[in-house]
């Protein structure tokens, strides 16, 4: 089977967006400071999104492709520049997690900290299960 890019394309836009959505609600990037929703994923999409835009057969879908790009780099100019910020403590869960995970960093990591490299475990890991 030879490699399709178009087809590989749009199955990586998918999981990239895929992505997007869950570390939006599962708390690291809310939560943990976890930055690679802009560091990564929005510059991943917005990647695919500008080669998608060099194979398409249509005006139609260069024009997603287009649209698409353009949002993933506002989106991500907009988390770089803290003009759009992710909602602190609003509800009982949130608060639960953010315990949660204060309790855990001490326990993995002996401090508070955003840097789990040097953690012998993942507090995120303790607070999902």
């Amino acid at each position: 089977m030879s490699f399709n890019e178009r087809e590989y394309t749009v199955d990586s836009i998918k999981k990239q967006l895929i992505l997007i959505e869950l570390h939006s609600k599962d708390g690291s990037a809310a939560e943990a400071g976890c930055d690679c929703i802009q560091g990564k994923h929005l510059r991943a999409l917005e990647g695919f999104a500008e080669e998608g835009a060099g194979f398409a057969l249509t005006d139609a879908e260069k024009q997603l492709y287009s649209d698409l790009g353009a949002w993933s780099r506002q989106m991500r100019k907009n988390l770089e520049q803290e003009k759009w910020r992710l909602p602190t403590t609003t509800n009982k869960k949130t608060r639960h997690l953010r315990a949660c995970l204060a309790a855990a960093e001490i326990k993995c990591c002996g401090v508070h900290t955003k840097d789990y490299s040097g953690c012998k475990c993942n507090p995120l890991d303790l607070c999902r299960a």
